[in-house]
């Protein structure tokens, strides 16, 4: 999908204080992108598909084509949720 669609930041964090890995003082995380959250949860039910892939003795070339396809798919769903949340807006 070639369209862009706002994408912003998905759990940026901004403060003061001990932030884990930065220390004192002020700490500015912008997180990650929110095209990539959403990739990330379609991605959590290939992990399951291709992990059983591989437990039922299939080759581990055919868990790895699962998740080549699985995350192309991913971005392909991402793309159209950041679609369709611009057209709710």
């Amino acid at each position: 999908m070639t369209d862009k669609h706002d994408n912003p930041p998905a759990f940026p964090r901004t403060g003061e204080g001990v932030e884990p890995g930065v220390g004192h003082g002020r700490y500015d995380c912008p997180g990650m992108s929110l095209l990539d959250y959403f990739a990330g949860q379609f991605m959590r039910d290939a992990w399951d598909i291709a992990s059983s892939a591989e437990y039922e003795g299939d080759q581990p070339t055919q868990a790895a084509a699962i998740f080549t396809t699985a995350s192309h798919i991913a971005y392909q769903m991402a793309w159209a949720m950041l679609a369709e949340r611009e057209r709710q807006s």
